[in-house]
């Protein structure tokens, strides 16, 4: 059994969806070293660790849209991984994913033993929607639980009309689409000159015809290192 507490956590948003999660304190397994001094945190081989992972990730992730890396040893051992929305093309990926990587850098630091940024261009090309970027780093390779805390909300405050409606769509919806990316069938509607990657599926439900708004559309994507169980 693992048990965690989490001292500190900064959030920042910005106007282009941005959302940066920065988690000084963690009790994963193996435990990290104590957090190094303010007079030597520029200097922390943990750190340098990750700023040299953040780096490379752009031009790793870019041929799949997804990587998984680490790099030192020990305690001071970073590891990273990236992930860009799957319908996603290479050139897209690889830039979409430059901005993050410099906002985690510029917003977190070595005091910051595991972080996670999400990013959204605020794009407004028809196809692709914007593009999506997630990155996280930690001190452990045990990513699946503590990926969990890293949560990114934002609400819309409009009210459908029929809830109830709303609602059972949405999960009848959601549930179909995880369950594509389980076995594999996928399900995204991308045109052909854009490659969709595995694990990652998009689709609509209407849950109000007689609404100009009441369609959902719905993405999952899971990370592509996952199991079928995970």
């Amino acid at each position: 059994m693992v048990v965690a507490s989490l001292s500190t956590t900064v959030t920042s948003m910005d106007s282009r969806f941005t959302s940066v999660d920065c988690q000084t304190s963690a009790a994963p397994s193996p435990a990290p070293s104590p957090p190094p001094s303010a007079s030597s945190s520029s200097n922390s081989t943990f750190w340098s660790n990750v700023v040299a992972l953040l780096d490379a990730l752009p031009s790793a992730a870019s041929p799949t849209g997804f990587a998984s890396l680490s790099r030192g040893n020990g305690t001071d051992r970073a590891f990273l991984c990236g992930i860009c929305r799957g319908d996603s093309t290479r050139g897209d990926c690889a830039r979409t994913s430059e901005t993050p990587r410099r906002g985690i850098l510029s917003r977190c630091n070595s005091s910051s033993r595991r972080a996670a940024i999400w990013y959204d261009d605020d794009s407004t090309v028809t196809y692709p929607a914007a593009m999506f970027c997630f990155i996280s780093y930690a001190d452990t390779n045990a990513s699946t639980a503590y990926e969990q805390r890293y949560r990114s909300e934002m609400y819309n405050m409009g009210d459908a009309r029929d809830k109830g409606a709303f609602e059972n769509t949405y999960y009848t919806l959601m549930m179909r689409l995880a369950a594509r990316i389980v076995n594999g069938s996928g399900g995204a509607t991308a045109p052909s000159n854009l490659p969709v990657a595995p694990m990652f599926a998009t689709g609509e439900a209407v849950f109000d015809p007689a609404v100009p708004n009441g369609t959902i559309y719905g993405l999952v994507q899971c990370m592509m290192d996952r199991t079928a169980e995970e």
